[in-house]
């Protein structure tokens, strides 16, 4: 252990320590930076563990792996401070004396005094939550307010058995993600699209949620209408499926289920939420706020930098790859013509950049 000042720094090669999946889950609350996540998707094969904290507090652990004169940093979607991230690449450069290069991807973060590469990725959409259900409903605007109220009373009046059931952890099942999934790909099949939720992710998400599932569903009499899987990490929901029978669309039902998640959250005492990517109003109502993120890049020395040219060129294509797929899948969204291929191919794309990103 390498100390300085109150700062101490760990770092635990080829190793991810049992006591850091607690660590990640309450620092970040990130699907895309909590252990599990990582063993489901990608497994901890070679995986090494950056642990650097502040009078025994963590401010930043980062699960990497190195290859050749690469490292790459596996932690997505977390704010680092530049500080922080300038000395994880000091400790980095100083502990694996090949590598020339720091690889984070869809990190809120810039450079950290290092010559770097920063490419903006995508937009994620992130909120925090109040301690009470009626502060987080005040501080909604006035039209969503109204908008809530009146939708709500008007599926209350119209169906008035309606329910929102919350499944408890222990008793989430296979099933109840097949319903979900069966929902979403009816509703998505009437706008002309396609579900990207196949049975590959249905398995691991059914792993996810064995630990960090939260199920709420929408039922009328006997028949589940609609619902949401949300993965509850630390005090972060990250909402995860949500979907809806279109018969109940006059209702906005989708958007009555996505607010009664929420509040549910808060009395389960969650403090964040996590909206995931993409730009949608609806996420912006239901008060998330956006942040970008980047592909961050940092170099040993500005000759490692000018050495790295066609990584650079890499990068780049990665990033116009990714907001080629955005744009074809906020255009697919939006249902203008060809909608069904627009958003099947904003989905193999998405695809291909995942599995790119998983690997160094």
């Amino acid at each position: 252990m390498e100390s300085q000042a109150s700062v101490s720094i760990d770092i635990y090669d080829g190793q991810v320590p049992s006591f850091i999946e607690g660590e990640l889950e309450s620092l970040y609350g990130a699907r895309h930076a909590c252990v599990e996540h990582f063993r489901v998707y990608h497994g901890l094969d070679g995986v090494s563990t950056y642990r650097a904290a502040f009078d025994g507090e963590p401010r930043l652990i980062l699960l990497y792996q190195q290859r050749h004169h690469i490292l790459w940093a596996l932690n997505q979607a977390i704010r680092i401070e530049p500080a922080d991230l300038q000395g994880f690449a000091q400790a980095m450069f100083s502990r694996y004396p090949r590598v020339r290069r720091i690889d984070l991807h869809a990190v809120d973060a810039d450079g950290a005094g290092y010559p770097s590469q920063r490419l903006l990725m995508r937009e994620d959409i992130e909120g925090t939550l109040p301690g009470d259900v009626d502060d987080y409903v005040a501080g909604l605007g006035k039209s969503t307010r109204h908008n809530i109220r009146r939708y709500t009373g008007r599926l209350m009046r119209d169906h008035p058995g309606f329910e929102l059931r919350v499944v408890p952890r222990a008793q989430i099942n296979s099933e109840h993600l097949r319903v979900l999934q069966r929902l979403s790909r009816e509703r998505l099949a009437g706008k002309g699209q396609l579900s990207t939720l196949d049975e590959t992710e249905l398995h691991r998400l059914r792993q996810l949620s064995a630990r960090y599932g939260l199920v709420t569903l929408a039922v009328i009499g006997d028949r589940i209408v609609g619902g949401m899987l949300c993965l509850v990490i630390g005090k972060c929901v990250n909402f995860r499926i949500i979907a809806h029978d279109p018969e109940y669309d006059d209702y906005s039902l989708g958007f009555l289920v996505y607010f009664m998640t929420i509040c549910e959250a808060i009395r389960q005492g969650c403090t964040k939420m996590n909206f995931g990517w993409g730009h949608y109003p609806y996420k912006l109502q239901l008060g998330g706020r956006r942040r970008s993120l980047a592909m961050l890049t940092l170099y040993r020395s500005r000759l490692a930098y000018a050495l790295d040219a066609v990584g650079l060129l890499a990068r780049r294509a990665a990033q116009l790859r990714e907001q080629f797929a955005s744009g074809l899948h906020s255009a697919a969204a939006s249902g203008k013509p060809h909608a069904r291929f627009l958003h099947a191919l904003a989905g193999s794309m998405r695809r291909l950049w995942q599995r790119s990103a998983a690997q160094p």
